[in-house]
């Protein structure tokens, strides 16, 4: 009887402090959710910030620290789709595929209107199809999406990008 007491003081035991390390890494868990939030918040905020303060001045943002090539070039090539097709269908159907990035969205809007638009264009087209929600921070949104993919786009004016290959003919 004492080595079935002894086995149930141990076992209860651990069970207890097993219990307590599970709450304790809930706990933690939580904590960094949250602090992840708020970075994911404050990146979105100076990332407007920056956007704006670039668009506003005209700067250059064709240093390493924002335009990051290799993330671009890591991306997989985007499926040729007809414009149309975006334009009139909402991204998540689009020939049957997954959601579009918002780089494709604005490439085949661009293919649609001449080659080039206003970002204020491509944000209400993105907002129409559904893609982006109308929130503080899109349009720093898009035009990031338009700059981390220099093979595909190219500013031509402040606010103003067009298709790299509607540039180079």
């Amino acid at each position: 009887m004492a080595t079935t007491d002894r086995f149930l003081t141990l076992a209860n035991r651990e069970l207890r402090n097993l219990q307590r390390r599970e709450e304790d890494l809930a706990k933690r868990f939580e904590q960094m959710q949250r602090d992840r939030a708020a970075i994911r918040t404050r990146i979105a905020e100076l990332t407007k910030t920056v956007t704006v303060y670039q668009e506003f001045i005209g700067a250059s943002t064709d240093d390493e620290s924002f335009n990051d090539e290799h993330i671009a070039d890591t991306r997989p090539e985007t499926p040729h789709v007809e414009p149309s097709l975006i334009v009139n269908t909402p991204p998540a159907h689009v020939n049957g595929e997954a959601s579009m990035t918002t780089a494709d969205i604005a490439a085949a809007y661009m293919a649609e209107h001449g080659g080039q638009a206003k970002i204020r264009d491509l944000l209400d087209e993105l907002i129409r199809v559904g893609k982006l929600a109308g929130k503080e921070g899109d349009y720093g949104s898009v035009f990031g999406a338009l700059k981390r993919n220099p093979k595909r786009f190219v500013k031509v004016a402040a606010g103003e990008f067009a298709l790299v290959s509607e540039t180079s003919e």
